[in-house]
């Protein structure tokens, strides 16, 4: 392993395990490589793990990309409350729908604000998009399938327009 100029950490180092289920295994089911891995942790120097990493099961990646799209001027604070408020509202009406619905419609009716908030996200998505294509010395806009991501970049981001123009007057939205 080669150093690299301006680097936190030495080559001694190992990179940290985040995945609990590399922890929770029976030592009788580890393999031998794995065994003297587990072996060479004890000794050995690790690497903090990136602030942005967990093992937690209510930690989303959509979710954290989703504020992080929201952020204005580095407000990551107001950005996460205006989330968590959102979420909070959505869940609250759910539950009112629960409530007022009889016992076959309450089966039916989606009270997780997380799912319903990626079926929103889904919904936003684009087909085709518009792609430049040079041919004879000219751009032509030419229809085209869009890679996944970038389908859920511009679902965030049209969410999020909408969300700054027709914002409620006592939203603090950035």
């Amino acid at each position: 392993m080669e150093k690299v100029r301006w680097s936190r950490y030495g080559p001694e180092f190992r990179d940290p395990l985040i995945e609990k289920e590399q922890y929770c295994k029976p030592v009788a089911e580890l393999t031998e490589e794995e065994k003297y891995d587990q072996e060479l942790t004890k000794t050995q120097l690790i690497k903090t793990a990136p602030a942005m990493k967990t093992s937690s099961v209510f930690a989303d990646p959509v979710i954290s990309k989703f504020t992080k799209m929201m952020m204005k001027g580095g407000n990551k604070v107001l950005a996460r409350s205006l989330r968590n408020h959102t979420l909070e509202c959505v869940k609250r009406k759910q539950f009112k729908k629960y409530h007022a619905a009889s016992g076959e419609e309450q089966a039916t009716i989606e009270r997780n604000p997380y799912t319903i908030f990626h079926q929103a996200l889904k919904n936003c998505e684009p087909v085709i998009g518009l792609v430049p294509i040079l041919k004879g010395g000219h751009f032509y806009q030419v229809p085209l399938p869009l890679a996944d991501r970038r389908c859920c970049f511009l679902a965030m981001k049209c969410v999020i327009t909408e969300c700054r123009k027709n914002k409620h007057r006592r939203t603090l939205m950035p």
